[in-house]
């Protein structure tokens, strides 16, 4: 379980920081095509239209790192698989639809529990004597 759970949350922030480097670029470069071309708020309207999902995607990225490591639920792999499919085309897509795969696989693992000749023998060897 943890494995998979270690997967997940890594996929998920390598993705979440990449929408918002993502994010940050094209916030600078609308800025700078602001300063030298002028104020044209039709253009400044269809960037924020690509800014605000970036932005989202990324937070939500950082925020699924914190929380799969936690406890992993089918929930956090379906809203990543969805975030993913927005973006498939794109190298971050494919890893949000990874980590949402491995988030569920890992919230549908049960802990591995010890019979009650492991047990014994896990007590006998830990033992002083």
């Amino acid at each position: 379980m943890k494995k998979h759970a270690n997967v997940a949350s890594v996929l998920s922030l390598i993705g979440g920081i990449i929408y918002l480097i993502g994010f940050f670029l094209f916030a600078m470069g609308a800025l700078v095509h602001i300063l030298e071309e002028g104020i044209d708020f039709l253009d400044i309207i269809v960037r924020q239209l690509f800014l605000i999902p970036a932005l989202i995607k990324g937070i939500l990225g950082l925020t699924m790192f914190v929380r799969v490591k936690q406890k992993p639920t089918i929930t956090q792999g379906v809203i990543l698989i969805i975030c993913g499919a927005f973006s498939l085309f794109f190298f971050i897509g494919i890893l949000f639809t990874i980590a949402g795969i491995f988030t569920i696989i890992a919230s549908e693992e049960k802990p591995r529990s010890v019979s009650g000749s492991e047990e014994k023998e896990l007590v006998q060897t830990n033992t002083p004597g």
